[in-house]
């Protein structure tokens, strides 16, 4: 399965992000992280998502701010469900699931 995630509000809004099997993909402000962007509200090395083949788990990176689910705050690694949204500083995510074979 690839994780995909589609950024849903930021500057960097319509930005998608795909995480193939057996991979750990981090996010923040800075270049530490795999994918940064543009929101001073988030920390260097804000989150990460790890894709594990058949299962995605989403954790905080000791963020100043905080990593949320759903709106609800993290604290420890959380399993990922189709159309989940991550967010962190101005930043959301919404995940997706493709099957291999599917189109992107």
């Amino acid at each position: 399965m690839i994780v995909k995630l589609l950024v849903v509000s930021s500057l960097n809004e319509g930005t998608t992000i795909e995480i193939v099997p057996n991979s750990c993909t981090s996010f923040g402000r800075n270049d530490r992280a795999d994918w940064f962007g543009d929101d001073s509200r988030m920390s260097g090395l804000h989150f990460e998502v790890e894709n594990i083949g058949d299962r995605a788990v989403v954790r905080d990176r000791c963020s100043i701010r905080g990593t949320r689910l759903n709106k609800s705050f993290i604290t420890d690694e959380t399993e990922l469900a189709e159309s989940d949204e991550i967010s962190a500083g101005q930043t959301t995510c919404r995940v997706q699931f493709l099957s291999e074979g599917d189109p992107k």
